[in-house]
């Protein structure tokens, strides 16, 4: 999809539509983006990993933000550990001057590049959003309210390595999962990316049912998250995704991703929208947990960095749709 082909305004031209079928049905779309190439530059940074690993070691500090080892994090509930190589930064600690979580020079030095990246990419979450509660009927403004840029959030940039492995031991690297804010927008140069196949429940494992999404020159994989299951009370489907090896020559070589995941603001309940005619209602009786965007992120993944697996996210709530 052509992020210029979305109008936030009827009569919605076919892209806006399109737009809206993925979004229930698949929860993932390919999206054209003029400045995709900037995220393929900054790409380039993956030198990061490069560096020697007790130069990386003091940013590696347990929490959510900063460097994570490979192995750093549980990915099933039998305590398996992943094989990623993982650099989280911080929204606000990219665009607010005052946030001081340490960062290598190679990335203070790339603090501009990363800003501009991150003004980018939260557009286009934007974009996205303003069309989707269009589509809703939810009042204009809604979403850009709830993810202002100034304001405090879990969003971040995110460089990811996947180490090769062996033929003789070869396993998912990261997990069944559903991401837990409302867009994610990723690049990346080589296959790995699965998707669990619409009309499939949570649960079968079978390899032929988790197609492949290749990357396309050009474009970004979007990927909507948790936050906007909640948001609509799963009018809007978070898809469970995982990372394997991937086939071919490419199993041979590094396999790097950069990622920015764009969260409402720290303090937004997540819970069902009232505004719109559109969300469904909740069923009788059902009484929604009060949990702060903020809660929710470390409900999600602080706990994997103990150790501990907090299930693939909401799953569940989302509608699973034979298309």
């Amino acid at each position: 999809m052509d992020k210029q082909a979305f109008r936030e305004e009827p009569p919605f031209p076919e892209g806006t539509w399109r737009l809206f079928e993925a979004c229930k049905h698949y929860g993932f779309f390919y999206l054209k983006l003029d400045h995709s190439e900037k995220g393929q530059q900054l790409l380039d940074l993956k030198k990061v990993f490069d560096l020697p690993s007790e130069e990386k070691r003091p940013y590696d500090t347990g929490q959510f933000l900063g460097y994570t080892a490979p192995g750093g994090t549980v990915i099933d509930r039998n305590g398996t550990r992943d094989r990623m190589e993982v650099w989280n930064l911080g929204k606000d600690d990219i665009m607010k001057p005052g946030y001081s979580i340490p960062k290598p020079p190679l990335l203070l030095d790339s603090q501009k590049t990363l800003q501009s990246f991150t003004q980018s990419c939260h557009e286009v979450a934007l974009t996205i959003l303003a069309a989707l509660e269009s589509l809703i009927d939810l009042p204009n403004g809604t979403f850009a309210d709830l993810h202002r840029l100034s304001a405090e959030s879990g969003d971040h940039v995110r460089f990811l390595k996947a180490l090769p492995q062996p033929d003789t031991d070869r396993r998912t690297a990261l997990g069944e999962n559903t991401d837990f804010g409302s867009i994610t927008v990723l690049f990346n140069r080589l296959s790995g990316l699965r998707v669990l196949e619409p009309g499939r429940q949570y649960g079968e494992n079978h390899w032929e049912e988790w197609p492949w999404v290749q990357p396309q020159p050009g474009h970004a994989i979007i990927k909507l998250g948790d936050a906007l299951v909640k948001f609509t009370n799963g009018l809007i489907r978070s898809n469970l995704h995982r990372v394997d090896p991937p086939l071919g020559i490419q199993k041979l070589v590094d396999r790097y991703s950069l990622i920015y995941f764009s969260r409402p603001r720290n303090d937004v309940v997540l819970k069902r929208l009232p505004d719109s005619g559109f969300i469904p209602s909740l069923a009788d009786g059902v009484v929604e947990e009060e949990l702060t965007s903020k809660e929710w992120i470390e409900r999600r993944a602080a706990g994997k960095r103990h150790g501990k697996f907090k299930g693939p996210g909401t799953e569940k709530a989302s509608p699973l749709v034979v298309v």
